[in-house]
């Protein structure tokens, strides 16, 4: 399971979704520094857990075990954008 959601994960931690959660946090007026990782990661998530809700539902995708192996492709991520600003 855990490389199944490890698969999934990077597939839909797109550069394209993590961009779109990058601008999530400007719209909102949520600083994009270290203190802001928490929202996007949040946003990430709940992007994900509705957009692939079908999905998740018909292969038993275990959100736990998915929002973990999220965390992991976005935190990196969104560390690596803020240390470029």
């Amino acid at each position: 399971m855990k490389e199944a959601a490890e698969k999934l994960a990077r597939l839909w931690c797109s550069e394209m979704r993590l961009e779109q959660g990058w601008d999530y946090l400007r719209e909102k007026g949520i600083e994009r520094n270290i203190e802001g990782a928490g929202e996007f990661l949040k946003w990430v998530q709940q992007d994900v857990f509705v957009e692939e809700k079908g999905y998740m539902k018909k292969n038993m995708v275990r959100k736990g075990i998915l929002r973990t192996e999220m965390i992991a492709v976005a935190k990196p991520w969104y560390l690596k954008r803020i240390a470029s600003e």
